[in-house]
């Protein structure tokens, strides 16, 4: 009953609203959520008289990493602050033991992610409607819609920041398109979302033995890819790159391996095909002009981007061992900041390092490289059970996109992303099957 309610909540994350249960404050849905399964979990593990925890790399890794952006508050100049980043923390990480204290076999680790893709194909259909109905309104016709639209979803105080910071509109060639955001504050989180889900769907696919599923995944894929690229995230782009050399690169070397004939065809056909639809959108879409741009160092957005990391590693410098403190670090560059002004690094890595300092840093990279081996590992002792294989392969390719994508963009502190990670990461914890 217990993996019932977690493979709702993986589809019903997308989906999520804020409650608002005092003026100003915005307490999303997944938190209380979280919170409750880790009440119940633990009442039911102290009625067993035992608590599990897995012992692995993965749990060092995650509880060094929490350790020190805690150990970090001694040093924050606005403690208030660094205390509200640190409750958003410690109000999912519990999940990790919700999950890790459950006994998952491989079937069930597999129907969970259908959830995930599920809703990730319910969300991109939604996005990509999203972005086309622009076309028919306006897209400023339509910004003003959604931004009405959307409130519930993101809580009043934290969608007036949103509307007051937006990024919403990306300008190509003169153009300007409204993204796809579909229930995200923006398209950057919207790409992370869509990025990690694109593979899941290809490893479900590849692995589904019955036609009418596989249609069902390879459609589910199509769609979470295209509303993906629409949402103009370069960095979500570079992360589907990298992970599609991941699992693209596994699945050529298990075709060459094959020696029937049929089955180098469909290879020859599937990357003919990836190649057109690649060049299709290079040359003659906005997606192609969007790619491109970011190889122009006097577009706004890269300059200002290369501007963001040269400032947090002059930050890192001042302080690289103990950082500025946990949520301390856009006081650090503009001491007037307010608590939602969007003030980060633009790379995970760097916000990272730049508030829990070096040894922070160091821990959540090893936390992640263990998560991707973890997973390859699982994957290599399910190498004869197709269905298996391919679903590690995947979620392979998902912690790729992740930390990817994480070199421009921040995601850990997003309601949608962090129970996501946190959950691959907990069922990477177990012994390979």
């Amino acid at each position: 009953m217990f993996k019932k309610a977690i493979n709702l909540f993986l589809l019903y994350l997308p989906f999520q609203m804020a409650l608002n249960p005092v003026e100003g404050v915005d307490l999303a849905s997944a938190r209380i959520i979280v919170l409750a399964f880790f009440l119940v979990w633990l009442a039911e593990s102290l009625r067993k008289k035992k608590i599990i925890v897995r012992k692995s790399l993965i749990t060092l890794f995650l509880l060094s990493f929490l350790f020190l952006s805690l150990f970090s508050l001694f040093f924050a100049e606005n403690l208030f602050w660094g205390i509200r980043k640190a409750l958003f923390l410690l109000s999912f990480f519990p999940f990790y033991f919700v999950i890790g204290g459950l006994d998952w076999n491989k079937e069930e680790i597999r129907r969970a992610i259908k959830f995930w893709v599920l809703g990730s194909a319910i969300m991109s259909v939604i996005g990509i409607a999203q972005f086309f109905l622009q076309f028919w309104m306006g897209a400023g016709k339509m910004i003003v819609l959604w931004q009405k639209f959307l409130t519930p979803f993101l809580g009043k105080s934290f969608a007036a920041a949103v509307f007051e910071y937006s990024s919403w509109p990306v300008n190509i060639s003169g153009e300007t398109f409204f993204r796809a955001t579909a229930f995200f504050p923006d398209a950057h989180m919207f790409s992370f979302y869509l990025g990690m889900s694109f593979f899941l769907a290809l490893g479900l696919w590849r692995g589904e033995e019955k036609k009418f599923f596989q249609k069902v995944f390879l459609i589910s894929a199509f769609l979470i890819l295209t509303a993906d690229l629409l949402t103009f995230s370069r960095g979500g782009y570079l992360g589907l790159a990298v992970g599609s050399l991941v699992f693209g690169g596994r699945e050529i070397i298990f075709f060459l391996g094959k020696k029937e004939k049929t089955e180098k065809k469909k290879l020859l056909g599937l990357v003919a095909g990836s190649f057109l639809l690649i060049f299709l959108l290079l040359f003659f879409t906005p997606i192609g002009k969007r790619t491109f741009s970011s190889f122009d160092m006097n577009e706004f957005s890269n300059t200002e981007r290369i501007k963001n990391w040269k400032q947090a590693v002059e930050i890192i410098k001042e302080n690289p061992w103990v950082g500025t403190g946990l949520g301390n670090y856009s006081l650090a560059i503009k001491p007037s900041a307010e608590w939602r002004e969007p003030i980060y690094a633009h790379n995970l890595y760097l916000d990272i390092v730049a508030e829990a300092g070096i040894l922070g840093g160091l821990a959540f990279v090893a936390l992640l490289t263990e998560g991707i081996f973890a997973f390859m590992k699982k994957a290599r002792a399910n190498a004869r059970e197709k269905s298996f294989y391919y679903l590690y392969f995947g979620i392979v390719a998902s912690f790729v996109v992740f930390s990817v994508h994480s070199f421009f963009d921040s995601a850990l502190y997003s309601v949608h992303i962090l129970p996501l990670l946190i959950f691959l990461l907990s069922l990477g914890s177990a012994p390979s099957e």
